[in-house]
């Protein structure tokens, strides 16, 4: 038994003194370089926190109507040029609400994108993506969200076009559209 134990202890001081590939020798010291490891989160986690570590996330604050309120927006990457386009909405807003209305958003790439746009859009001669869906509320830690799915190549747009139209068909806008400027998924 004595035995075993020093054999085990005289591996781990060799262990210990021994310079392997990922260290670097400084000044007659041992050092381990360590490289910093993105910690992947998925949809629910920026969720929960508010979209505060989603890079991408911005703060908005302003109102669609008397009944929506935009509060912030971001893209979360679900896959390679597929995304979740997370709203996160007032706070006390209800599935009611919600389910009245169609939520659009127009992405207006940037000049050096238009060859990424979608056939779609190339064949109507568009600059823009159009997202659109009826989606469902989601409520987390007090927090309200709607989610779109994206499928798009475009990273930098000029123009992110935010709206709201009837959810029984388009007869136009309901309320304002909310604008925001020069923004990029990366």
């Amino acid at each position: 038994m004595k035995k075993n134990v020093a054999i085990l202890f005289l591996f781990f001081l060799c262990l210990l003194s021994c310079n392997d590939s990922k260290g670097k020798k400084q000044n007659g010291e041992n050092t381990i370089e360590v490289k910093e490891k993105k910690e992947l989160k998925d949809l629910n986690y920026h969720l929960a926190n508010g979209l505060k570590e989603l890079d991408n996330s911005y703060g908005v604050e302003q109102k669609f109507n008397d009944e929506v309120y935009l509060r912030s927006f971001g893209f979360y990457e679900k896959g390679e040029n597929q995304y979740a386009l997370i709203l996160e909405l007032q706070d006390d807003i209800v599935e009611d609400v919600v389910s009245k209305y169609t939520f659009a958003v127009e992405g207006f790439a940037a000049n050096n994108e238009l060859t990424n746009l979608s056939e779609y859009a190339k064949n109507k001669n568009r600059k823009h993506e159009a997202w659109i869906g009826t989606p469902k509320l989601t409520k987390i830690n007090k927090r309200c969200y709607v989610v779109l799915d994206v499928k798009t190549k475009v990273k930098s747009f000029e123009l992110l076009k935010f709206f709201l139209y009837d959810s029984r068909g388009y007869k136009g806008d309901i309320g304002e559209r909310i604008l925001f400027y020069d923004y990029k998924i990366k």
